[in-house]
């Protein structure tokens, strides 16, 4: 009998203990090889910008004046001054800009978004098996654009985890939680615009809090709310913004359902590169769950996931409001705006997995789960790889030619920014030719270009 009830014991760790953490950490390790393997030392897009022009000024600058005014300087739509303490860390420590160790350091908000969930359920049952389909969901490569590309890539997903850490920090709050909660905050605002709505939804973590679990003083949420209120002031000076309230407002109102399917879109944008019907089922799908659970559980102490999820709901409505104006419903399969969907899919992941594991009658619906999980990071590779190697092949080849494009700029701009970091030794670029990426053996032709609407103002 004893032997027996040894070999259960020995069985039933290997199946929600070892055996899951050897996956997660196989789906891990083979992610972080990938792009050990494929990430280059070339500025791409708005890293010459955002990155090189940024620390051009930044090394000449004298004065603490001038220096603070090049952190708080609008860059686009948003203030990226959290963003930029990072680049010039990165050059006082290692004594220049090196995007491949950068694209290392962006994609440490992956494994930091897997720890925060971890954080979020500690305590549940079995939380390796509850937490190995959200490293599979996380640790793949349809977000291919952002993985590999130092300043889109740094911002959009430090955003996330910025402002789950605040939310974290909020929970069972304390004048020492509250205070990391803040820098958090902050750190959000100032990486991307949407992150200001970390202020808002952390508003609401305190409210409940305070008024319907009676566990934190009413202090804390009107504290919180005075700072975010100052935080949104500084921010709006000398701010310059594209698209005014009234102009988003109408449009809105002409074509609401542009609007609500671009939102369902973003939302559901991790199942698809090509089918906007796809996205926007799956956007629904997730969306339903989330509330769901929101609905579900508000009254019960821990809804940091629930917060989370929100958090990422809002912030890619923030996305539908600055991007639906200007472009159409399939502009939102872009790899670059999938990140927000991943992450909350991996949220929704982790929230099915806890429901599923509390109840030994349906333990069995996690093991599905996993396996659905692993099919889609396995699936993702062959998936996206002819995509990437169009991407990186086309990089290799502009920075071969000398040649750096950017969004906003002419390319002799463009290539002065980088000449002049170069000169500064701010930029050590790798020697010329660049051997072809090897992604993949053949690039995809290039999907249709983006359609843009055009709007009276």
């Amino acid at each position: 009998m004893a032997d027996n009830s040894t070999n259960q014991t020995f069985a039933r760790r290997l199946l929600t203990l070892w055996g899951p953490l050897a996956l997660m950490l196989l789906v891990v390790g083979w992610y972080a090889g990938f792009v050990v393997e494929h990430a280059i030392n070339v500025p791409y897009a708005d890293d010459v910008e955002d990155v090189l022009k940024f620390m051009n000024a930044a090394v000449q600058s004298t004065g603490f004046g001038n220096t603070f005014n090049l952190f708080f300087e609008q860059f686009n739509e948003h203030r990226t001054g959290a963003t930029r303490i990072v680049y010039w860390a990165s050059y006082a420590l290692g004594g220049e800009i090196n995007f491949r160790w950068l694209v290392f350091l962006t994609n440490l908000a992956l494994p930091c978004v897997l720890f925060m969930l971890y954080r979020s359920v500690r305590g549940s049952a079995y939380p390796a098996l509850l937490l190995l389909p959200a490293a599979c969901v996380l640790f793949q490569i349809r977000a291919y654009m952002l993985q590999f590309w130092t300043m889109s890539g740094y911002a959009y997903m430090y955003v996330l985890v910025f402002g789950f850490a605040a939310l974290l920090c909020l929970h069972r709050v304390t004048p020492l939680r509250f205070a990391g909660a803040v820098l958090f905050a902050l750190a959000a605002a100032f990486t991307l615009a949407s992150g200001q709505i970390v202020w808002a939804v952390g508003l609401l973590s305190l409210a409940h809090q305070a008024y319907v679990r009676r566990s934190a003083p009413a202090r804390y949420a009107a504290l919180w709310l005075l700072l975010g209120l100052v935080t949104l002031v500084v921010y709006r000076i000398d701010y310059v913004g594209s698209n005014t309230f009234g102009v988003l407002l109408e449009d809105l109102v002409r074509s609401p359902l542009h609007y609500v399917g671009y939102f369902l879109a973003l939302l559901g944008n991790f199942v698809t590169e090509t089918s906007v019907a796809a996205a926007i089922g799956a956007g629904l799908a997730l969306g339903l769950v989330v509330a769901a659970f929101v609905l579900a559980r508000w009254r019960e102490d821990n809804l940091q996931l629930e917060f989370f999820a929100l958090y990422l709901v809002l912030t890619v409505a923030a996305m539908t409001a600055g991007r639906a104006v200007l472009s159409e419903v399939s502009y939102t399969l872009s790899s670059r705006y999938t990140i927000p969907s991943i992450m909350l899919l991996a949220t929704v992941a982790v929230m099915v997995g806890r429901s599923l594991l509390a109840r030994p009658a349906w333990r069995a619906g996690q093991a599905v789960l996993v396996l659905l999980a692993l099919a889609y990071t396995v699936s993702s590779y062959p998936l996206y790889r002819p995509d990437l190697q169009r991407m990186l092949q086309t990089q290799v080849k502009n920075f071969n030619l000398g040649e750096y494009w950017t969004i906003n700029l002419p390319r002799e701009t463009s290539r002065a920014i980088v000449e002049q970091s170069i000169e500064l030794g701010v930029y050590r670029p790798p020697p010329r030719p660049l051997p072809r990426p090897t992604v993949a053996e053949k690039a995809r032709e290039g999907r249709p270009p983006p359609k843009f609407r055009h709007i009276e103002r």
